[in-house]
Formats: structure tokens, sequence, C-alpha cells
């Protein structure tokens, strides 16, 4: 475990703030937060981060890494090394565009993350992350030639899904832009568009 301080600012794009808002906030948050003690940290979330790091302890009564994992995060709040994730439901070209040059161009630890809603009949909300900018800007590689992959947010839609839906009610099929699921009443299909993701009752 590195004891890394992660910080994450949740928004909605309708909220209206300017890009240069944002990232003044970012820039802000990261700033007070590193200019905290871990002590001190602990004391603002009312002893929160404490709970946290105890939950990493073994079952083991005789294994205690607490302390290890506290000096950690002492250390990297010392060093001013902490870690900012931006989530948005949206996230606007140029505001990709900057947080992909802090990432790249300054010591700041920035990842920016959109958040997509999705609802399915009898199943209730899907929340499907994508990431877009990560450590120093990267994105994940994508093939150049070859048979067109799937696309990321939808891979994610189905794993999310598989991973709370029935067995008899899990998606079926290796299409790239859609996939099936077969309730004995009806079928459902969950298919890519140009502009998002569409979960359809279609009825046999």
């Amino acid at each position: 475990m590195t004891g890394l301080p992660v910080a994450a600012e949740v928004k909605l794009a309708r909220n209206g703030e300017s890009r240069r808002q944002i990232i003044a906030q970012i820039v802000d948050y990261l700033s007070s937060l590193t200019s905290l003690t871990v002590d001190e940290l602990d004391n603002l979330v009312e002893g929160a981060l404490e709970q946290a790091l105890r939950r990493f302890d073994s079952e083991d009564p005789s294994i205690d890494h607490f302390e290890r994992r506290w000096q950690a995060v002492g250390a990297n709040l010392r060093a001013g090394l902490a870690r900012m994730v931006l989530v948005l439901d949206y996230a606007s070209s140029e505001l990709e565009r900057i947080v992909r040059f802090l990432s790249e161009h300054s010591n700041l630890d920035i990842r920016l993350v959109t958040v997509s809603k999705y609802s399915a009949h009898n199943i209730g909300f899907l929340f499907v992350p994508r990431l877009l900018v990560t450590a120093e800007g990267e994105l994940a590689p994508r093939p150049s030639s070859g048979p067109r992959p799937m696309r990321n947010e939808l891979a994610e839609v189905i794993a999310t899904y598989d991973g709370i839906a029935a067995a008899d009610l899990k998606t079926q099929g290796m299409a790239v832009n859609y996939r099936q699921i077969r309730p004995q009443s009806g079928l459902l299909v969950l298919r890519l568009t140009t502009s998002s993701f569409k979960l359809m009752e279609c009825l046999v």
C-alpha cells in the first residue's frame, strides 16, 4: 500500500462552472490537502482516515500494519503528494484537453472520470465510469488494425450488469455493439448507438 491520499471532486455538467473555475478548485484542493499533517487530516474527517486504514488489517490479530500505513500517508502529505480525481457526468473536450495537459506537463496527479447513468427494466440504475485521463495523461492503447474492438463503455456496462444480474438474466452473444438478455418473458437487447447506450425491452 502506497499511502497516497486521494480526493474526489464530483460535479454535474449543468452546474455552470467554467473550465477555469474547475481547474482552479482542483489546484486549491490539492494544495490544501497536502498542507495538512496526517493527524490534522484525520481530525478533519472525524477519524474516518484511521478507520479506513484499519480496514486493511489482516484477520490475524498478530499482524498489524496500521502504523506503517499511517506513516506512509503522513510521508506523502509532507512530500506534497496526493491524487485528485475529477468526476463528472459529462466532460467537454476543452476540459479534457486542459486536464490532460496538466497531467502530462506538471507534477500534479489528476485523473478525469465521467460516470454515465442507465436505467434497466426490473433492475434499476447502472452507473458506468469511464476513465478519460490517467497518470501522465495516458489512455489505454487501441489496436490500429484487425477486427473492430468492442467499445470500452459497452464492455463496462456489460460487466457491471452481469455482476448484479441473476444467472438466468446475464448477457448473451459476442456482437461488438450490443448484447442480448433472454428472460422467459421476453428479450432484452443492450445496444450501443453513436451517442449513448440504450437498454430496450423487446417483447417476443
